[in-house]
């Protein structure tokens, strides 16, 4: 692990600390939400400022502002007086642009190899489970754009999964991704669950603290890692 990659791990570890304990203090929840929003900015300059040159660091470092954009409407905006709420949802698009763009370059080299049927049916079914649970609590737009960022979602963390076997990228960098995916894919159908199924109410805030917190953030700043890797598939990037 690089110096760069080493302090990326540290700095954003550590603030995902300090905003666990933020929620546990009760702090504003404007005030929290702002912090975390700063923090994804924070992330995303550093992974900018460090990024590799490959072609395909270049591709994954646009993820980065497709999810700023995401959170500011998916989540940033409840903080935001007068926001229309049925603007919010348009968040999906920019995510789910996002995690097509990490699919994209997690798949290169794909060969089908027979281990990748573990995450093909974990993956897979928790799609189905969390989509029957949710669905009819959803409208129609909210139906069209959930399946749209779910699909993304799932074909991203499956590429990730996909990408220790396919030989293409170094294993470290291989088991980086796959790693990344895993936490995004918890975060999101917990956040998910969060918003749209009433049933979670009793446990929301150990959703919001247990995989809010400790899978977002980490799951981005090891996405960030990748992009600042200089050794990917057998080639050394100057930085």
């Amino acid at each position: 692990m690089s110096l760069d990659q080493r302090n990326l791990l540290i700095v954003f570890l550590s603030l995902t600390m300090v905003l666990l304990v933020m929620e546990e203090m009760g702090i504003d929840k404007d005030i929290l939400t702002h912090s975390r929003y700063l923090v994804v900015i924070m992330l995303s300059i550093a992974t900018y400022s460090k990024r590799g040159r490959s072609h395909e660091q270049k591709i994954l470092f646009l993820a980065f502002p497709l999810m700023i954009l995401g959170d500011f409407f998916l989540v940033l905006s409840y903080s935001i007086n007068g926001f229309p709420g049925e603007l919010r949802y348009i968040g999906f698009i920019p995510f789910s642009a996002a995690y097509l763009l990490i699919a994209r370059i997690y798949i290169r080299g794909f060969r089908w190899k027979k281990w990748l049927l573990l995450p093909t049916i974990v993956y897979g079914r928790l799609l189905v489970v969390i989509g029957i649970i949710i669905i009819p609590y959803l409208n129609g737009v909210q139906r069209l754009l959930g399946s749209m960022v779910a699909l993304s979602l799932t074909m991203m963390a499956w590429a990730g999964a996909s990408a220790i076997w396919n030989g293409y990228y170094g294993s470290r960098t291989a088991l980086m991704m796959a790693f990344s995916g895993l936490l995004m894919i918890i975060c999101d159908y917990g956040v998910a669950l969060d918003l749209f199924y009433p049933g979670i109410g009793a446990i929301r805030s150990a959703l919001a603290v247990n995989l809010v917190w400790l899978t977002y953030i980490p799951g981005w700043t090891i996405l960030a890692l990748v992009v600042v890797e200089r050794y990917m598939n057998g080639r050394v990037y100057d930085q």
